[in-house]
């Protein structure tokens, strides 16, 4: 039966039909039938794994099954993407402040218009290790020093 489930399932997904409920309900029955394995596969092959219902079904599925790595891996992997994500989200407001706001070609106004957005939006990065003795040893402390990086 649960072959067959899975199955319909892949038969719906290579349609291009959404079907995140379905799937978390079979997630959920495979999660009750002890059948992990087969849970992962399905939510890794299914559209939905970015489906808040249907990840709980899958870690759901692993913890009574006594995979309860899998589910902690699983939960470790979501909020390292929501972790992400808001980056992006916070760096793109960055930007957009920045083309709104600052004049261009005038290195002054982006580094002002910089300073305004993270006054605004409390950032806060605090240098540690390495970086902070050499920060200690360059400047006073009423410098301040604005730092540029890239990923």
């Amino acid at each position: 039966a649960w072959r067959h489930s899975l199955r319909v399932f892949a038969s719906l997904s290579s349609r291009q039909l959404r079907a995140d409920e379905g799937v978390a309900h079979v997630l959920r029955a495979l999660g009750m039938a002890r059948q992990w394995n087969e849970a992962l596969e399905l939510l890794h092959s299914s559209q939905c794994q970015s489906d808040d219902w249907c990840l709980s079904a899958a870690v759901w599925a692993c913890q009574v099954a006594g995979a309860t790595d899998v589910a902690s891996e699983l939960l470790s992997q979501r909020l390292e993407q929501e972790r992400a994500s808001r980056r992006k989200r916070k760096e793109v407001r960055l930007l957009e402040h920045l083309e709104q706001t600052a004049v261009r070609d005038c290195p002054a106004s982006v580094i002002s218009c910089l300073e305004q957005f993270a006054t605004e939006n409390s950032w806060l990065k605090v240098a540690g290790g390495e970086k902070a003795k050499v920060l200690e040893a360059a400047v006073r402390p009423t410098d301040r020093v604005l730092e540029i990086g890239a990923y």
